[in-house]
């Protein structure tokens, strides 16, 4: 794709990273899930099931702005079309990502301080995971930024989310030989991280909902474009039907 799809980027070049963070996603999330079947390590489990839910945001972009063949102007439009639903839909994925963090680190609190059996474990699935994953949520925001994309952004949160984790995951993991009692540091961040993907997405579906009037709940809305909303009659729309009558 060369430079030009990080200074200028197209709808092809977002179909493009959609697509590899497809892949990206459901490698890790297989692999997460298959050390824990194997190992029993309850960090992969977490690692595996974090990369499912971002896998269904990587979906929903790649839906948005699913172009494989030549694009046209008809193309453009109905891909625009999808931009207010998908944008949505990945409101609804950060709620359920911020409960799945909050739920995560909660049950860490609870069970305390842990054996370091998997020190090393965490380590190597942290450092990747901050690498990949926070190149792939620079790379996300660069593109909504450029394409005017809501939806390109909320995904790149999601991502972000999990490169924050795995960046607090992997310092609690080096400092905890020389400060045990700092276990205590990797829940509390994802706590907080989860607590802001949750309200966040609450707050966005609020937005689309309240303020946009789009009918959010309403599943002929999810059928349609989704950008005709449920609007009640304005004054002047009444005024003038009012108007009408009486000529």
């Amino acid at each position: 794709m060369g430079l030009k799809c990080w200074s200028d980027p197209t709808i092809k070049d977002a179909y493009r990273l959609a697509v590899a963070c497809l892949v990206i996603t459901f490698l890790t999330a297989f692999g997460g899930i298959a050390i824990w079947m194997r190992q029993d390590l309850s960090l992969a489990l977490a690692f595996g099931l974090e990369n499912c839910v971002d896998f269904l945001s990587d979906a929903i972009v790649l839906w948005r702005f699913f172009a494989p063949h030549q694009l046209d102007e008809d193309v453009k439009a109905k891909l625009e079309g999808r931009e207010v639903r998908a944008s949505v839909a990945i409101s609804f994925i950060l709620v359920f990502l911020g409960l799945q963090v909050i739920i995560a680190a909660i049950n860490d609190f609870a069970q305390g301080r842990q054996e370091e059996t998997e020190k090393e474990a965490a380590l190597v699935l942290s450092f990747f995971s901050i690498l990949i994953f926070g190149a792939i949520a620079l790379i996300k925001i660069r593109y909504s930024k450029a394409l005017d994309s809501e939806s390109l952004y909320k995904d790149a949160i999601c991502s972000l989310i999990g490169a924050i984790l795995a960046a607090a995951l992997f310092l609690n993991t080096l400092i905890i030989d020389s400060s045990p009692d700092a276990w205590w540091m990797d829940p509390f961040i994802a706590f907080i991280a989860g607590i802001l993907a949750f309200f966040y997405g609450v707050y966005t579906l609020h937005v689309a909902r309240s303020r946009e009037h789009h009918a959010i709940f309403s599943l002929s809305w999810w059928r349609s474009s989704g950008e005709v909303a449920d609007r009640p009659p304005t004054k002047s729309a009444n005024t003038e039907m009012v108007d009408t009558e009486v000529v």
